[in-house]
């Protein structure tokens, strides 16, 4: 990897959210963790960003948009191409995984994460 990642978590669960910050803070491998228990709020902010997040890991179950509705915001914004999406939840049905490989989804890795897999994933994808 010839450089430190920038990652973004989007949660509605606000202590999944801090967790998943504090080990993402915790590798050698980022260097910057943007966290929204928003989706709204985080498509805003892409859409005034000058750098976005070269990973995002969102959840599927959250209220208004979920996360299958801003995967789908992403790429209408081509933000798909500039970035990769993980998804990061409780809920992994056959129907939620068939929906995840239609939008792409770079990985679907259930609750919580660990920092062994956040470097995995990290290394992977860069």
């Amino acid at each position: 990897m010839n450089r430190m990642a920038q990652v973004a978590f989007v949660d509605d669960d606000k202590i999944t959210l801090k967790y998943h910050e504090s080990i993402a803070k915790n590798t050698t491998l980022i260097e910057e963790v943007l966290t929204f228990s928003d989706p709204k709020e985080f498509l805003l902010y892409l859409g005034a960003a000058d750098v976005i997040p070269d990973i995002i890991f969102t959840d599927v179950e959250m209220p208004d948009v979920d996360g299958f509705d801003l995967i789908a915001e992403l790429k209408k914004m081509n933000m798909d191409i500039k970035t990769s999406v993980v998804i990061v939840s409780s809920h992994k049905s056959i129907e939620n995984t068939i929906n995840a490989v239609d939008l792409s989804v770079k990985y679907f890795i259930e609750k919580p994460l660990t920092e062994k897999k956040i470097e995995e994933i990290v290394i992977s994808l860069s």
